[in-house]
């Protein structure tokens, strides 16, 4: 059964990773949590799947698109392109782990929808 309490922590994680670890400018992209995810208390299944999907959508829209120019190497991630293409292997590889004993619809639907992301490679992305 799909418990969407590690997917919260994994969007929590995420989300902090994108705030504290990553240059990008508003014209290369628009922020990928615009709908903060709540407490654990706060949230619903639905609600946290609501923002993992839009999640998703944007990280695969930015992925398909050019190499972004490298901005600030003090920051573990140079651009929006390079987060997104590892935010969407570290959920992909999540969902497999929270699923791999009996994946429910959640995290079959997760890893089918990033199913062709390419692996990150930190020297492929400089």
């Amino acid at each position: 059964a799909y418990d969407f309490r590690g997917e919260l922590r994994e969007l929590h994680l995420l989300s902090h990773y994108w705030d504290q670890h990553t240059s990008w400018d508003e014209e290369e992209t628009d922020e990928p949590f615009p709908e903060r995810v709540g407490s654990h208390r706060a949230v619903t299944a639905e609600s946290v799947a609501k923002v993992g999907d839009a999640f998703d959508d944007w990280a695969l829209d930015l992925i398909e698109s050019p190499v972004g120019t490298p901005r600030d190497t003090h920051l573990t991630f140079f651009n929006a392109r390079e987060y997104a293409l590892w935010a969407a292997n570290v959920r992909r590889a999540n969902a497999r782990s929270r699923g791999a004993v009996a994946p429910s619809p959640r995290e079959t639907a997760i890893l089918e929808r990033l199913a062709d992301v390419p692996p990150y490679r930190a020297n492929d992305q400089h």
